[in-house]
């Protein structure tokens, strides 16, 4: 899957990354690879999947192919917002102090953020909480506007 956006944080050593699958765009959390050993022996090694959250799925350009999608069996694309561009979005992060905890802003807008409090990823792109966590605006200035 392409990166479209990879940072190190120098505080905490987590890494945080934007990458696309070609049909959902995800945010992700991780220890950086140097510190990676120390997650893989934890008993809990769930932070994999609660670490990360979708931002957005590629609206697809097909409108019958939209209006498919919501009269089709259920799936996790159907909790995720549908999204497009004029021009490739922009992606910046702000880390919070200690670089456990990130927001994503995309183009310019808080869009996403992974909270080492609750170990969650929330995202505006999230229509239903059935596949993953609704914004917090609240958690998100507790974490970020201190």
């Amino acid at each position: 899957m392409p990166t479209l956006i990879c940072e190190t944080n120098r505080a905490s050593l987590r890494v945080a990354s934007v990458y696309d699958s070609g049909n959902r765009v995800f945010f992700s959390l991780a220890p950086s690879p140097e510190n990676l050993l120390p997650y893989l022996e934890s008993k809990n090694s769930d932070w994999v999947s609660k670490d990360s959250v979708s931002l957005y799925r590629h609206l697809n350009r097909q409108p019958n192919n939209e209006l498919k999608l919501k009269d089709d069996f259920p799936s996790v694309d159907q909790d995720i917002k549908p999204m497009e561009f004029d021009e490739p979005p922009h992606f910046k992060l702000f880390w919070a102090d200690s670089g456990n905890s990130v927001a994503l802003y995309l183009n310019g807008e808080p869009w996403a953020f992974i909270c080492q409090e609750t170990h969650l990823g929330y995202s505006k792109g999230i229509i239903s909480g059935e596949s993953g966590e609704l914004w917090d605006q609240e958690l998100f200035e507790k974490t970020f506007l201190k």
